[in-house]
Formats: C-alpha cells, structure tokens, sequence
C-alpha cells in the first residue's frame, strides 16, 4: 500500500529527530559520563567510609565489638536486598526522574548528618540509623548511574566502558581507606571526620543533578521510557523470568558470594593489616591505596580486552585463582616482621579482583535484554547488598569467636579463602551452561 505524502512527512521528521538526538547523545555522553563517574567515586566514599576509622570505633569511648562494628558497616545494605529490585522495575517502565533523585539524595544527606550526629554522643543506635538511611540513598543511586552506563554506550562499547567505570569504585575506596584514617590522625575526633561525608554528600548531590540537566537535555534517559509503562511490575517479573536464561540465576548467585568476600574482608582490611604486618592505621591506609590503585589501573585494560576477544567468563575462573593465592598467603604471612612481603597478596588481590568485577558488571549486560537492563542491574544490586550486609557480619562473628587464635583474623580469613573458592566452581558451572546453551560468555566475540 501507498504512503502519502504527509505519513512519508512524519516518518522523515522522527527520522530527523532521532538522528538529531544521538548526535546530542554522542556530543555530550563524555561529560555525563565524566559526572557519572565523579558521582560513583563519591558513592563509593560514603559507603565505605567507616572501614578507614575501625580502629578508632573499637576503641574508648566507643569500644565497637568485632559484631558491632560489623553490624553498623553493614546495616546499610539491609534495606538494598529487596528495594533495587523495584526501584530497577520502575526505572525500566517510567524512567527516572528528579523527584526519584531528590529523594535518595535526601535520604544520603540525612543518613550522614545521623551518623555524624550519634559519633558526637557516642550512640551506636543512632550511628546504624544514620547508616541505613545512608545506604537507602547510596546503594540505590549507583543502580541510577549503571542504568544511565548502559543508555549512553552500545552493546559493544559496554564492556570496556564498565572496565573504565569500575575505576571510579576503586578511586573512591582507596580514599575511603586513606582519607578517614588520616583525617582522624589529625584531629583525634571521630566526629570531625564523619562531618567531612556531610561534604563529600553534598557534592554528590550537585554532581547527580548536572547528569540530570544533561541526560534530560539530550533526551537519552529522562524522556526514554520503556514500552512496559502499562504492564504491572509482577508481570515484568514473570516476563523477565521467562525470557532470562539459566546463566543469569547461577550468576547471581556468584555475585553475592562475590560480594560477600569482597565486603567481608575489606570492611575489616585496614585493622587486619595492623595486625598482619605490624602497621599503624594510617600506614594500613597507604596498603589498600595501593590496592585500589593497582585494580584500577589494570580494570580499563581487562574491560578493553574481553571486549574485543569475548570469553567474558575466564575473568571470574582467573580472578578467583589469584585472589585464592592471595588470601593463601595472607594466612602464611600472618604477623610476619617484613610489612612489605604483604604487597604481594595485596598485588595479587588487585589484580584478581580487577577480573572477577569485570565479568560480575559487565556479564549482566551481555546476556539480558537491554529493556530489562533496570531490573537485572537492580537484582545485581540485591546482590551487592546481600554480601555486603551477611560479609562483615560473618567476619566480625568469627572474629570474636577465635580471638584467642592470631587475634581472630585466621579463621576470618579461613571461610573468605573457602567462599573464594566456590566462586570458582560457580565460574567453571556458568563456563559449561553457557557452552551449551546460549554461548554468550564462553566463547569468542560475534562480530556483527
């Protein structure tokens, strides 16, 4: 049938108008990727913000037990092991909006304004209650910046972009290592250094409301909005459910046990290395600087390199080999007088984790559907979450319970060395489904 001339009119004028908004798309997508990345650093900082002041936390006048401690640094994932879910379902129906941000920005601000508030006066309670509103706003934040990773970059830029990205996680720990520690060498007040957070919140906010301005003005992510908008969440649920392949549900289970480890031991790592190797906290600080650094430098390489040659699934079998021969040796140096025979694991640790994150961010892009891409980065943060809230949890408990043996750390460091282990057996389980199945992970890059 013949189009007339007014149908063929509307049909340039769309196509007009979509070119016109990929080049304002690919004409400003390095400044919002520039503020995406400032804004995770930032997120990053403020979870982690307590693992730099452990020390400090277990000593008078707060006196944090090893399950305290665990609990206020981990209470803030608690509420993030259901709501990403919802938040990535309505994200993918609705969009995102300023609303949506202004509220989790609140909840960042208030939650660091509690936290410093309960340091004041020496009230645990109040110090988790801070933290939970905290973590409200931040976990689910960084699910907004990952959604908006995946709006501004193709299905074959993502991977290497992810590799980029992930240095900001890096930056933004090793200054929530070195920073707080620091800060508190100075001043001697816990306090004090939990009112610098209040700061670094309110440069999230400004930095989360530019990507705002930019992403609504290129019409990438506030106009763009799903086609679901009138299915209910439960039906997206059971679609999602449906169309997802066994790959994913074996990879989630990875990534919390993923984050469990990570969490699990870099919550404790700086009060761990003044025992391991006999350092102050601030020097402990100088350690895990050299983590970050060295995971970040290697992360943008190993995202470039999967993504030409595809075999996404090796990272997570190679990286789970080395970080086992990194805590491996943490238990063999434990209270050794040579503090930089540590460097080695630490290294190690670096480079394994640089390849075990790699695949456990970028993987989720590969396999689902990029309508869906909400909801899978919204379970991943569920994921997150889980092992960041049972992570410190479990290490702080079996701290505690065999501090008579190496001050507790072997037996913590024991089940993180056996939790990394199932991760590659997990690794080796998705390397022979996805064989024979759908092919994504474990073979070479289809070019198309």
């Amino acid at each position: 049938m013949k189009k007339d001339s007014q149908t063929i009119l509307q049909e340039k004028a769309i196509l007009i108008a979509s070119i016109d908004t990929r080049f304002q798309l690919e004409s400003t997508k390095y400044y919002i990727f520039a503020l995406i990345f400032l804004s995770n650093v930032l997120c990053y900082i403020l979870s982690g913000y307590p693992q730099g002041l452990e020390t400090a936390l277990q000593s008078p006048p707060f006196d944090f037990s090893g399950l305290e401690y665990g609990i206020f640094y981990g209470i803030c994932s608690f509420p993030n092991i259901i709501l990403p879910l919802f938040i990535g379902i309505h994200i993918d129906k609705n969009g995102f909006s300023s609303l949506l941000i202004l509220i989790l920005s609140l909840f960042t601000f208030c939650g660091a304004i509690i936290i410093t508030v309960g340091s004041h006066y020496v009230s645990w309670g109040y110090m988790c209650l801070g933290r939970l509103l905290l973590g409200v706003g931040v976990e689910n934040i960084g699910l907004i910046l990952k959604k908006i990773l995946l709006q501004i970059t193709t299905k074959d830029e993502s991977v290497a972009a992810w590799g980029l990205f992930l240095v900001s996680n890096r930056i933004g720990s090793m200054i929530a290592s070195w920073f707080p520690p620091y800060f508190y060498s100075i001043t001697e007040s816990v306090t004090s250094s939990f009112f610098v957070a209040i700061l670094f919140d309110l440069a999230l906010i400004i930095f989360l409301f530019f990507a705002l301005i930019l992403t609504t003005k290129t019409q990438t992510l506030h106009t763009t909005v799903c086609t679901t908008g009138e299915i209910s969440s439960w039906s997206i649920l059971k679609n999602f459910s449906r169309e997802t392949p066994w790959v994913f549900w074996i990879m989630t289970l990875l990534n919390c046990i993923n984050f469990y480890v990570f969490y699990g031991f870099f919550s404790s790592a700086n009060s761990f290395l003044t025992k391991e190797a006999n350092l102050d906290s601030v020097d402990a600080s100088y350690f895990l600087i050299i983590f970050s650094t060295f995971c970040g430098l290697f992360q943008p390489f190993i995202g470039y390199l999967f993504s030409k040659i595809g075999y996404y699934v090796y990272a997570i079998i190679i990286g789970s080999l080395i970080n086992l021969s990194a805590f491996s040796l943490f238990l063999i140096m434990y209270g050794t007088d040579d503090s930089y025979l540590v460097l080695i694991p630490i290294l190690l640790l670096g480079f394994g984790y640089s390849c075990c994150s790699t695949f456990v961010f970028s993987g989720f892009g590969v396999i689902v559907s990029p309508k869906n891409h909400g909801l899978a980065y919204g379970m991943l943060q569920n994921c997150l979450n889980i092992g960041a809230l049972a992570g410190p949890l479990v290490f702080g408990i079996v701290k505690d319970m065999t501090r008579n043996y190496d001050d507790g750390y072997f037996w913590a460091i024991m089940e993180t060395l056996i939790a990394q282990g199932l991760i590659g057996v997990l690794g080796v389980v998705i390397l022979v489904v996805d064989f024979l199945t759908i092919k994504s992970l474990s073979v070479k890059r289809q070019i198309v």
